[in-house]
């Protein structure tokens, strides 16, 4: 089993689109000083917006394009990333449940 960290990491570039069934999806990629990994987000077309809005308010930003070069705080494991942070303020969003959490 591969165990969780958080790690510093800078958003390298971004992508949206749609997949089969009407399922969005969103990729993130993420630069760790010399390795990479990146996330895929599949979501129902009308659950997007509000997880789009979602991380651009952690990471404020005003745009998607603006993410590519944002750092950030990554919890993730070898094949996974599961939590998206603010590189300054303890301000995270699960990517599983969607949820928003910590003290801002």
């Amino acid at each position: 089993m591969n165990e969780k960290e958080t790690t510093n990491a800078k958003i390298s570039n971004v992508e949206l689109g749609i997949e089969d069934h009407g399922f969005f999806n969103f990729w993130i990629h993420f630069e760790y000083g010399g390795l990479s990994q990146s996330t895929s987000i599949l979501y129902k077309i009308e659950d997007i917006a509000p997880m789009i809005k979602m991380i651009l308010e952690v990471l404020e930003k005003k745009c998607w394009e603006d993410l590519p070069t944002t750092p950030v705080r990554v919890i993730h494991d070898h094949s996974k990333v599961y939590e998206l942070g603010n590189f300054l303020k303890d301000e995270w969003i699960n990517l599983e449940t969607k949820q928003r959490h910590g003290t801002g």
